[in-house]
């Protein structure tokens, strides 16, 4: 799992990676850096695809992304 401080208090979650996670703790990410690879599904999702868990949070509390991001 890896988790992104932002500067304007949001915190994004991003889980279900590979475990050789190409960034370290406490260092600086920028746009554009590869921040892991989406690995096999959890086994309590073993009957889903391989995919990106994504979570937004603002001040700790759980927000909608598609009000920070552009989904489409």
């Amino acid at each position: 799992m890896v988790v992104i401080a932002h500067d304007n208090g949001l915190k994004t979650v991003y889980a279900n990676l590979k475990e050789d996670i190409p960034v370290k703790e406490g260092k600086l990410v920028s746009a554009g850096t590869v921040i892991g690879t989406v690995d096999k599904s959890a086994p309590s999702e073993c009957a889903d695809e391989s995919h990106l868990h994504f979570e937004v949070y603002k001040d700790n509390k759980a927000v909608d992304p598609s009000k920070y991001i552009d989904i489409k």
